[in-house]
């Protein structure tokens, strides 16, 4: 498995025909926290200008899946959960465009017969941008369409550098990465449908004196919810993530394919006008290449200024 395997992104509609289609429209608005963002946590409805964010998700590894998709179940007395805390922030710039950067704080917890260990450290910052070139409900005839983008640094500790002996202080994939990408969403009442596609390349590295660079990585992520009127959503969402083969020392590595597929459940709550609450379970499921398999539950609370 490579040490990129470890690291590890939603405003719908504003329809302001009548009263009742204004009111619609910033439901929806609400709701679009709730899909699916491939760059970041969260993002800005239309009529908010910044926002802060506070996270919180732990993942519980069941198990992994080898070079051809054999899923291998995490051994008796053996175990790893990871912990993050995400700090994040966004504001609004160039008319719909937002900025944002995200500062995770990550916990590895790993046991292995009978030997127990923790570890804590910064994980990589991320910084991303979005612009939306047309909003969802904007045309009668075309769907919102946005593109994003977005930087990873290296500020959190590689696998080869972790002291702990199961790799527990671990927190970052010890690589500069870029991805670029389109988002599109569209609304019809209260149902929203979103759909994202990215393409990540890491820059190459020296691990432990052997010169690395890993293939570029496609990811294709979908969800369909459901806004209520009063501000709350749900939403069902899949992705689905394929990486090249990576490259050592000039040489393809044959078998470092990656393949990935997640579904999840999210939702989003107001709790007053500018307080709001998001949630998820999410699943990595047993079909994919060289990956790890776990289970994910999120909580985000959120600040929103306009």
């Amino acid at each position: 498995m490579t040490p990129s395997s470890r690291s590890t992104f939603p405003e719908l509609a504003r329809l302001a025909v009548a009263l009742l289609l204004a009111v619609a429209g910033q439901v929806r608005a609400q709701a679009c926290c709730a899909g699916v963002s491939l760059v970041g946590p969260a993002r800005l409805t239309p009529h908010e200008d910044a926002l802060v964010a506070l996270g919180v998700q732990a993942s519980p590894q069941v198990g992994s899946l080898d070079a051809t998709g054999r899923f291998v179940a995490v051994p008796a007395r053996t175990g790893s959960v990871d912990v993050v805390e995400t700090l994040s922030g966004l504001v609004r710039v160039l008319g719909e465009g937002q900025v944002g950067l995200s500062v995770p704080l990550q916990q590895g917890v790993r046991w292995a017969r009978g030997n127990e260990e923790a570890g804590l450290g910064l994980g990589d910052v991320t910084a991303s941008f979005r612009y939306d070139f047309l909003l969802a409900g904007e045309s009668a005839h075309l769907p919102g369409l946005a593109l994003l983008a977005g930087v990873t640094m290296p500020t959190g500790r590689p696998p080869e550098l972790a002291h702990q002996p199961l790799g527990s202080d671990a927190t970052g994939a010890g690589l500069w990465q870029g991805a670029l990408g389109l988002g599109v969403e569209q609304t019809s009442g209260h149902w929203f449908l979103q759909g994202s596609g990215l393409v990540q390349q890491s820059l190459p590295r020296l691990v432990l004196g052997v010169h690395e660079t890993l293939g570029p990585t496609f990811t294709l992520a979908a969800s369909a919810g459901w806004a209520f009127d009063d501000g709350a959503a749900v939403a069902l969402s899949a992705s689905a993530l394929a990486a090249l083969p990576a490259w050592l020392e000039g040489v393809r590595v044959a078998g470092s394919e990656r393949v990935r597929t997640s579904v999840g459940l999210s939702g989003a709550v107001p709790l007053t006008a500018v307080w709001r609450l998001q949630g998820s379970l999410g699943a990595q499921v047993p079909v994919g290449l060289n990956e790890p398999v776990s289970l994910a539950v999120s909580l985000v609370l959120l600040r929103t200024w306009s």
